[in-house]
Protein backbone atom coordinates (compact mmCIF):
# COMPACT_ATOMS: atom_id res chain seq x y z
CA UNK A 1 0.00 0.00 0.00
CA UNK A 2 1.06 3.76 -0.81
CA UNK A 3 0.41 5.63 1.97
CA UNK A 4 0.45 9.66 2.04
CA UNK A 5 0.12 11.64 5.37
CA UNK A 6 -0.27 15.40 5.69
CA UNK A 7 1.75 16.30 2.49
CA UNK A 8 2.70 20.30 1.94
CA UNK A 9 4.71 21.65 -0.11
CA UNK A 10 5.62 25.05 -1.87
CA UNK A 11 7.94 26.27 -4.31
CA UNK A 12 9.13 29.45 -3.47
CA UNK A 13 6.53 29.77 -0.51
CA UNK A 14 3.92 29.47 -2.93
CA UNK A 15 1.72 26.26 -1.68
CA UNK A 16 1.29 23.99 -4.08
CA UNK A 17 -0.22 20.79 -2.33
CA UNK A 18 -1.71 21.35 0.91
CA UNK A 19 -2.17 18.70 3.51
CA UNK A 20 -3.03 15.74 1.24
CA UNK A 21 -3.91 12.20 2.48
CA UNK A 22 -4.09 9.33 0.36
CA UNK A 23 -3.90 5.65 0.41
CA UNK A 24 -3.85 3.35 -2.40
CA UNK A 25 -3.87 -0.48 -1.91
CA UNK A 26 -2.26 -2.80 -3.98
CA UNK A 27 -3.86 -3.66 -7.37
CA UNK A 28 -5.76 -0.27 -7.07
CA UNK A 29 -6.24 2.09 -10.17
CA UNK A 30 -6.08 5.60 -9.42
CA UNK A 31 -6.13 8.93 -12.12
CA UNK A 32 -4.40 12.34 -10.51
CA UNK A 33 -6.34 15.18 -12.67
CA UNK A 34 -6.59 18.66 -12.09
CA UNK A 35 -5.71 22.25 -14.52
CA UNK A 36 -1.87 22.68 -15.64
CA UNK A 37 0.26 24.37 -12.26
CA UNK A 38 -1.88 22.77 -9.19
CA UNK A 39 0.65 20.00 -8.74
CA UNK A 40 0.20 16.51 -10.16
CA UNK A 41 3.49 16.28 -11.08
CA UNK A 42 5.00 17.53 -8.32
CA UNK A 43 2.80 14.65 -6.13
CA UNK A 44 4.37 12.07 -8.25
CA UNK A 45 7.20 13.16 -7.81
CA UNK A 46 7.32 13.43 -4.02
CA UNK A 47 5.95 10.01 -4.33
CA UNK A 48 8.66 8.68 -6.25
CA UNK A 49 11.29 10.18 -3.83
CA UNK A 50 12.96 12.75 -6.57
CA UNK A 51 11.99 15.56 -5.04
CA UNK A 52 12.56 16.71 -0.82
CA UNK A 53 9.48 16.86 1.12
CA UNK A 54 8.57 20.25 3.07
CA UNK A 55 5.78 18.67 5.55
CA UNK A 56 4.33 15.02 5.93
CA UNK A 57 5.50 11.45 5.20
CA UNK A 58 5.00 9.24 2.29
CA UNK A 59 5.79 5.13 2.99
CA UNK A 60 5.41 2.43 0.54
CA UNK A 61 4.29 -1.38 2.33
CA UNK A 62 4.60 0.61 5.81
CA UNK A 63 8.49 1.80 4.92
CA UNK A 64 9.23 5.46 4.97
CA UNK A 65 10.17 6.82 0.99
CA UNK A 66 13.11 8.79 1.49
CA UNK A 67 14.50 12.08 0.32
CA UNK A 68 16.43 11.69 -3.19
CA UNK A 69 19.58 11.42 -2.07
CA UNK A 70 18.76 8.02 -0.86
CA UNK A 71 18.33 6.84 -4.32
CA UNK A 72 15.89 4.23 -3.65
CA UNK A 73 15.43 3.61 -7.75
CA UNK A 74 18.29 5.51 -9.59
CA UNK A 75 17.76 6.11 -13.24
CA UNK A 76 13.77 4.71 -13.66
CA UNK A 77 11.39 7.38 -14.64
CA UNK A 78 8.91 8.01 -12.34
CA UNK A 79 5.79 8.45 -15.02
CA UNK A 80 5.83 7.82 -18.80
CA UNK A 81 4.02 10.28 -21.30
CA UNK A 82 2.15 9.26 -24.55
CA UNK A 83 1.29 11.32 -27.13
Amino acid sequence: MLRVENLSFSYDKLPVLASIDLRIQRGEHVAIIGESGCGKSTLLKLMYGLMDLEQGEIFWEDEPILCPASNLVPGMPFMKYLS
